[in-house]
């Protein structure tokens, strides 16, 4: 697969405020690829410069497609609109002619649900609502590339699940989808790539997995049989809280826990590796 987005040395500030240091980074055709950081580490300033709404002061952004599309984070629509109305409204803007917008209306409402409420004014939508309607007039058209700016706040667990398997399904379309999130779980769900970033540098960039290979104490994880081992019976062994499994630390031997442990007691063994919260606030310097 080729990068159908590329920074190199990207700065942009906003008067004396740094927001972007000269950051580089690429993201892949078809990947869905997270952007994390604290509050003012640049991710909207990064995705706003993907999508052109922002100019860079210096460096170079390559981006592989015209064909982008933007959810903000700000629920930006017109209250007093009915649902139908400002879908339309933005499909005409968009350039879409009735047709092909009443086929990607019939696709997208099986996923989203939004014809129910497609009669009522936009301010009588709750937040889950209004986010569906924003979701959908993002898609129209068919982006390539689609962004989408803490898309999961405010939203209810129910909400929240429907969007995140929104997106899986968008990329198996084949779709690149870039978002902004606090929520560090998502990451550790649907997340394949990562940026992270703090005042406008990179803290670390790269696959998901090889992220945890490299901020892994190489421990490691014994799952036991129900009931066999009772707590502090062996040293060194720490019990995890569900107390099924116990860890390890790296420099113990497998053939030192097999002696510790009797394989006639042992389900399984792994290596121990940080999730995604962790190894985010290693990266960033905060506990």
């Amino acid at each position: 697969m080729k990068d159908i987005i590329r920074f190199e040395n990207v700065v942009k500030n906003y008067g004396k405020v740094k927001a972007l240091t000269g950051i580089s980074f690429s993201v892949t055709e078809g990947r869905i690829f997270g952007i994390f950081g604290p509050n003012g580490a640049g991710k909207t300033t990064a995705i706003k410069i993907i999508l052109g709404i922002l100019k860079h002061d210096s460096g170079n952004v390559v981006i592989g497609t015209d064909n982008l599309s933007y959810l903000p984070e700000e629920l930006s629509l017109d209250q007093s609109e009915r649902v139908k109305t400002m879908i339309n409204y933005i499909a005409k803007l968009k350039g879409i002619k009735s047709k092909i917008r009443d086929k990607e209306l019939d696709k997208w409402e099986k996923i989203l649900k939004i014809k129910e409420f497609y009669k009522r004014k936009i301010y009588e939508l709750s937040k889950g609502q209004k986010k569906r309607v924003m979701f959908l007039l993002a898609l129209l058209g068919n982006p390539d590339i689609i962004a989408l700016d803490e898309p999961f706040t405010g939203l209810d667990a129910e909400a929240a699940e429907s969007l995140k398997n929104l997106v899986t399904g968008l990329k198996s379309e084949g779709k690149t989808i870039i978002f902004s999130t606090h929520i560090l779980e998502i990451a550790e769900n649907i997340c394949e790539d990562v940026l992270i970033l703090k005042n406008g540098e990179v803290k670390e960039y790269g696959e998901v997995e090889s992220l945890k290979e490299k901020y892994s104490q190489k421990g490691w994880i014994v799952k036991l049989k129900e009931g066999s081992i009772k707590e502090n019976s062996v040293k060194d062994m720490i019990f995890t809280k569900d107390g099924k499994s116990v860890e390890f630390s790296d420099n113990t031997p497998l053939d030192e826990i097999i002696k510790k442990i009797s394989p006639a007691n042992i389900v399984e063994i792994k290596r121990k590796y940080p999730n995604f919260k962790e190894l985010y606030f290693k990266s960033v310097g905060e506990e």
